[in-house]
């Protein structure tokens, strides 16, 4: 007994990512960079077509109606979005002294209902270049 199979799928994912930044120095000594993004998209549909066929005469037909019976269609469609917020801010003085903050917002249709939204801890790091200090330039 012969059987065919056919199967199909089809995925769409649209992306749009907008981004900003600025740089700005302050006095000569203080420099400023803040740098805010957003993620509109990751749209994704997706569609998938299941078609198996059994109980053929014989191996040489080659088209689904030619099957004698077992005839069974599945298929699944799905669709995801996510969309983002997400920012930075660097400050430096006279490249000794660091820091920088960030921060991320999140909007997911794959979050738990009533969660759909959720923000990412703030993130802050600081720095020293010991390098930059007025005594190693003398070394």
């Amino acid at each position: 007994m012969a059987s065919l199979s056919e199967s199909r799928s089809q995925t769409t994912n649209d992306l749009l990512e907008l981004t900003a930044n600025y740089d700005k120095t302050i006095a000569v000594k203080h420099n400023l960079s803040p740098f805010i993004g957003t993620f509109s998209g990751s749209k994704i549909s997706m569609k998938i077509l299941v078609l198996p066929v059994l109980n053929f005469e014989n191996n040489s037909m080659s088209l689904m109606g030619h099957a004698k019976s077992n005839y069974s269609v599945g298929g699944t469609k799905t669709r995801s979005a996510l969309r983002s917020l997400f920012g930075r801010v660097n400050y430096n003085y006279m490249m000794r002294y660091m820091i920088m903050a960030s921060f991320r917002y999140d909007g997911s249709s794959r979050f738990a209902k009533g969660n759909k939204l959720g923000f990412l801890p703030f993130c802050i790091i600081w720095g020293w270049n010991i390098a930059n200090e007025p005594l190693f330039g003398k070394i």
